[in-house]
């Protein structure tokens, strides 16, 4: 008797001692599937499953400027030829702050593709800008690792003559899978607690 008393203590406190710890922010946040990944990811609760389509007529209906709806209009088009899957998110107050998962090809993660990865978003980046006058600025970068979950994190101050945005970049290399998570939005917010979704 005394042994499986002994066994179940065992298996109680290893349980306990294995669970997961999520941070506060997720207790404010609502769960959605993401097809191409087949995992369910939680997200903050203000924002909503949408469209490309969407968020390029909600900034046509408001006060907007050409290369904005142009700009947004490019983002869709680009995705849409690239042939890549993808699942946009919008802040239900303001459909410009976006949450993007996008699938793509293979990536072994490490400190050293840090720096490379770097320079080819940094220039993909300012030749989409070019046109619209935007100055980047990149304001983070860094390689995180969460369990055995690798991530690479480059963040963008975006500079135009109307506005400030910032765009947080996440490539993610689960096993031998890659995708990226791109967050758009004004207030500086990278909702890294949003890897957490991803530890293993």
């Amino acid at each position: 008797m005394k042994k499986i008393l002994l066994l179940i203590l065992i298996i109680f406190l290893s349980c306990k001692k294995d669970k997961k710890k999520l941070p506060a922010e997720f207790k404010q946040t609502n769960t959605f599937q993401i097809e191409f990944l087949k995992r369910k990811i939680s997200l903050p609760n203000n924002y909503e499953k949408t469209t490309f389509e969407d968020i390029l007529d909600f900034i046509k209906k408001g006060e907007h400027n050409d290369s904005l709806i142009k700009s947004a209009h490019q983002k869709n088009i680009m995705l849409q030829n690239f042939g890549h899957e993808f699942e946009v998110f919008a802040d239900e107050n303001n459909y410009l702050n976006t949450i993007t998962f996008m699938s793509g090809k293979y990536v072994k993660l490490d400190k050293n593709v840090l720096k490379s990865y770097v320079e080819v978003l940094k220039n993909q980046i300012s030749n989409q800008s070019t046109e619209y006058n935007i100055q980047n600025k990149i304001t983070e970068k860094e390689f995180l690792t969460y369990g055995k979950t690798k991530v690479i994190k480059v963040k963008f101050q975006q500079i135009s003559a109307d506005e400030t945005k910032y765009l947080t970049q996440y490539l993610i290399t689960i096993g031998i899978n890659t995708f990226s998570i791109a967050i758009v939005n004004e207030e500086n917010t990278d909702y890294q607690f949003i890897l957490e979704n991803f530890r293993v």
